[in-house]
């Protein structure tokens, strides 16, 4: 028997009842799984989550192995010396360590254990790249939508995403690789999205600018089509997609990378502020593994 067992729905309703109490310093962790609870019913094969001889108390300690954009894992734990993380990275054969794999936003707390530890398995690390976890906490003057649809004209207007635009979102996403206008279906499908619509008399209105809610309840694939930048229409997505978080009881996080100065510069205009350092691992030959340096750093493999 693994060292590590999946968690049920059930104990995954436990631990995201735990981390409701850590809510103020790992909030990133109460929105990936109050994301997973919803996808567990639907799409249970995209996302496993598993604990130590499947107990994760008394500190909360998980790991899971994310499949809707490739081979990802996504852990985290409350124990400071990170012992039970580390033994069950040690003696589990449930991750598959011989794929290209990207260990995704992993708090810099526990960047150290894990490196070391991958260093001490002989796993090939391509990359480190150094990331940032933002949150907001604005409250509604500075999320004030309605403000910026006055400052843009009627011609311009909020509406729900469909599974209908995954073609148009994937089509112009920069780091698009084989299969992805799945992913972005999916994703779609299940955490839904915002866009912003230009109203066209003449044919169907045009899908101009848009952001979604990726797979572990962050803001992600931010994008404006290049004849409509400059507008200030991604501030004004970033702004929705917080007001319809914060009723669905998230946390508003996204994350941007350390470089990237012109996006922190649009979240910092939307209420969003630095939280902690973060970082992405990437596991296999750099030649397969394709990083999106951007805010939502969108991690995709070309050979999936």
């Amino acid at each position: 028997m693994d060292v590590l067992l999946e968690l049920t729905q059930g104990d995954i309703l436990q631990l995201h009842n735990f981390y409701a109490k850590f809510q103020d310093s790992a909030p990133q962790i109460w929105n990936f799984l109050h994301s997973v609870l919803k996808w567990v019913e639907t799409n249970s094969n995209l996302i496993k989550i598993y604990a130590l001889n499947g107990q994760w108390f008394p500190d909360g300690t998980f790991i899971a192995i994310l499949k809707f954009n490739c081979y990802e894992i996504y852990m985290h734990t409350m124990e400071k010396s990170c012992k039970r993380l580390v033994f069950a990275l040690k003696h589990t054969k449930v991750i598959k360590w011989d794929i290209d794999t990207v260990i995704y936003a992993l708090h810099s707390d526990l960047q150290p254990h894990v490196i070391k530890t991958l260093r001490e398995l002989e796993i090939p690390i391509c990359f480190v790249q150094d990331n940032s976890l933002w949150l907001n906490s604005a409250d509604d003057g500075v999320l004030n939508i309605k403000s910026e649809s006055l400052r843009l004209g009627a011609d311009f207007y909020l509406g729900p995403l469909n599974e209908s635009h995954a073609n148009v979102i994937n089509e112009i996403w920069p780091y698009r690789y084989e299969g992805s206008e799945e992913y972005v279906r999916t994703i779609i499908e299940q955490n839904g999205g915002i866009g912003i619509f230009r109203s066209n008399t003449a044919k169907q209105d045009e899908l101009v600018a848009w952001v979604l809610k990726n797979g572990v309840g962050m803001l992600g694939l931010l994008q404006t089509k290049n004849e409509y930048k400059k507008m200030g229409l991604a501030s004004w997505a970033v702004k929705a997609m917080c007001k319809k978080m914060l009723s669905e009881n998230y946390i508003p996080m996204c994350t941007i990378a350390l470089s990237n100065e012109a996006s922190q510069k649009t979240f910092i205009k939307s209420g969003f502020k630095l939280f902690a350092k973060c970082c992405y691992i990437g596991i296999g030959t750099e030649s397969s593994i394709a990083f999106d340096s951007e805010y939502d750093c969108g991690l995709t493999q070309l050979n999936c």
